[in-house]
């Protein structure tokens, strides 16, 4: 009895030390931070800014948007061969694992817990990134060419339609760093990036259409970006009377979001949101600002586009400062549909 009882011990012993190195080997996987990328401290070589090697940047999303977030690429930038993706609560790295072994590939391979990516440099400057899994899943990237003169910028978005919250998914801007020519400040778009409502297809556009845009006195521009990429503190992002091919058809946008505005107007009602075309009280440009970021249309559906502005530079106005408000409702045309948006009026 004694010898089974030993037998039963030994065995559940060998069986908890097991169980204990498969956690181990499971949940603990040794990282030398020093060799990761860091967005915060490291900067593009500026001797890779026309080669391959160097720094890339963009998004990522996991199937069905499980993941929604940023990536950079650190490929012998540095010293380091690195990747590092994050949104906002999770972060994944990555080390280089390997070249394909054909010695002139352009093909390098990344590698994480349960997350791995080809980076395919055959024309560094358009990059793709393939073969994607993150956490065990399939997942989808894109990004462009990171460079010392150039920083590139990404901001997060998703869509929803009004009548049909189901159908929703990601709608991501990404800036290679562009000086904006007609407005003398802020970047040129690079690419508007969409995920159909399941997660599976990425599309890009990265031809947009010129429009006037009183709010900033101008006249026939692209669509401009900026976030916060000299420390000034503000955040703009405007691109209207937009088309953009989705699917078997054209989705038509208007996206706007602006910090600067909201701050640089007395009445601290007004926060941060989608720029139109009306008279905001005390400030003498003509625009307003709504709540939401932006706004779609796509066949017979209708919807909002709301960026994360948790990765953005806030506003300083506090609404506690603001008078007291009412919402009205209100209906106007926005590309040919119409719209019910809620503006913020002060009390009278």
């Amino acid at each position: 009895m004694k010898r089974i009882l030993l037998l039963m011990a030994i065995t559940a012993l060998l069986f908890s030390c097991s169980k204990n190195e498969e956690t181990l080997t499971e949940t603990q996987e040794p990282i030398d931070l020093t060799l990761m990328v860091n967005p915060s401290i490291d900067k593009p070589e500026s001797i890779y800014d026309t080669k391959p090697f160097g720094m890339y940047h963009g998004v990522v999303i996991s199937k069905q948007a499980d993941f929604h977030g940023k990536i950079w690429i650190s490929l012998y930038n540095n010293n380091k061969s690195s990747a590092l993706v994050s949104d906002n609560t999770n972060e994944i790295y990555f080390y280089l694992d390997k070249q394909d072994s054909n010695g002139n590939s352009k093909i390098f391979h990344f590698k994480g817990k349960s997350s791995s990516f080809d980076l395919n440099l055959t024309d560094y400057k358009n990059p793709i990134v393939e073969n994607v899994t993150i956490k065990n899943e399939i997942g989808l990237v894109n990004i462009v060419k990171d460079r010392s003169d150039q920083r590139a910028m990404a901001i997060l978005g998703v869509y929803e339609d009004d009548a049909d919250p189901a159908f929703n998914g990601t709608w991501d801007v990404i800036s290679s760093g562009i000086s904006h020519a007609e407005l003398g400040f802020g970047f040129y778009f690079q690419k508007v990036v969409i995920t159909n409502p399941n997660g599976t297809t990425m599309q890009e556009d990265t031809t947009f259409e010129n429009f006037d845009y009183p709010c900033y006195g101008a006249t026939a521009i692209q669509p401009e970006f900026e976030n916060d990429p000299n420390g000034t503190g503000y955040v703009d992002i405007v691109a209207q009377n937009q088309q953009s091919p989705w699917g078997d058809d054209i989705a038509y946008y208007d996206i706007g979001f602006s910090n600067y505005l909201s701050d640089n107007n007395s009445d601290p009602s007004y926060e941060s949101g989608f720029l139109g075309f009306e008279q905001l009280p005390d400030y003498p440009f003509d625009c307003y600002i709504f709540l939401d970021h932006g706004y779609w249309a796509w066949k017979t559906r209708t919807g909002t586009i709301t960026f994360d502005t948790s990765a953005l530079i806030t506003s300083t106005l506090s609404l506690n400062q603001a008078p007291k408000k009412a919402i009205e409702a209100r209906s106007i045309s926005l590309n040919g549909f119409n719209k019910y948006i809620y503006q913020l009026k002060k009390t009278r």
